[in-house]
């Protein structure tokens, strides 16, 4: 493994699909949304912040 994988976190794809557009529920991100939504929240900082609509 190397350093740069011991450093990414596994909802790190979610941030970047979160950073471009609106993900759907149907993606392939929306579960790593959900379970770390505090810890994406906390790397995004207080001037951004996600909003997760549960539509069924």
């Amino acid at each position: 493994m190397s350093s740069l994988e011991k450093h990414i976190t596994p909802y790190s794809k979610a941030i970047v699909r979160l950073l471009k557009s609106t993900v759907e529920r149907n993606s392939n991100v929306w579960d790593d949304i959900i379970n770390y939504q505090i810890e994406i929240q906390d790397y995004l900082g207080p001037d951004l912040y996600i909003l997760v609509r549960h539509q069924f």
